[in-house]
């Protein structure tokens, strides 16, 4: 990978249901292999980064290595950084940095996050666009989940069908490929009170009176 600052470097990219990129991860083992390595230093981020702040936290970290071993040591190390699709969160900020706007979106509020009357710096209840991108690019395929999600968030209301609806939704939009529902389980009674609508159009229908 070029603009790393230390040589050998990998990535290792893992998609939303924790199956690797195999391509990456023949390459890897094959080139560590050749190169006769005696350590490999993996580092994997945590929540809240997208791929480009994890690879400058990469970089950063791996830069010392080199220097602190020196060039007579023993040690032949390779480097590898892992990428999962975890979401930045527009609207916080960490290591006191300032928040970093979705990819093309502009600085500060947008239209969809602004109302009269609330400061420049207040956003009003619901699901603000700049995250509302986000978990497009998150999850895949699930745009219609996420629109009903926000559009209930929008509403706030204080029925308990609409509250079922979205706990369906959540569990809907983060589950894992393969995985069912317990019989019994909340999924069920959340289907059940939603007046035995389908999943389809619970996702793109009217919230169940």
């Amino acid at each position: 990978m070029t603009g790393m600052s230390v040589r050998p470097y990998w990535e290792l990219r893992f998609d939303a249901y924790g199956d690797v990129d195999f391509r990456q991860r023949d390459r890897l083992l094959e080139q560590a292999a050749q190169r006769d390595l005696t350590d490999l230093v993996i580092f994997a981020h945590g929540w809240n980064n997208t791929r480009t702040m994890a690879t400058r936290l990469y970089d950063r970290f791996f830069a010392p290595f080199p220097e602190l071993l020196g060039e007579a040591g023993p040690a032949r190390l390779g480097y590898a950084g892992v990428v999962w699709p975890s979401m930045r969160f527009a609207d916080e900020s960490l290591a006191g940095s300032p928040p970093e706007p979705a990819p093309g979106a502009p600085p500060g509020l947008d239209a969809d996050t602004r109302r009269p009357g609330l400061d420049a710096d207040t956003r009003r209840p619901g699901l603000d666009a700049d995250t509302h991108r986000a978990l497009d690019a998150v999850f895949p395929g699930r745009r219609q989940i996420v629109a009903r999600l926000a559009e209930l968030l929008a509403e706030r209301s204080e029925r308990l069908a609409a509250l079922d609806e979205f706990g369906v939704l959540v569990r809907g939009l983060v589950r894992v490929r393969g995985s069912t529902a317990r019989p019994g389980t909340q999924t069920k009674t959340a289907y059940r009170r939603c007046s035995g609508r389908t999943w389809r159009r619970s996702v793109s229908g009217s919230p169940p009176r």
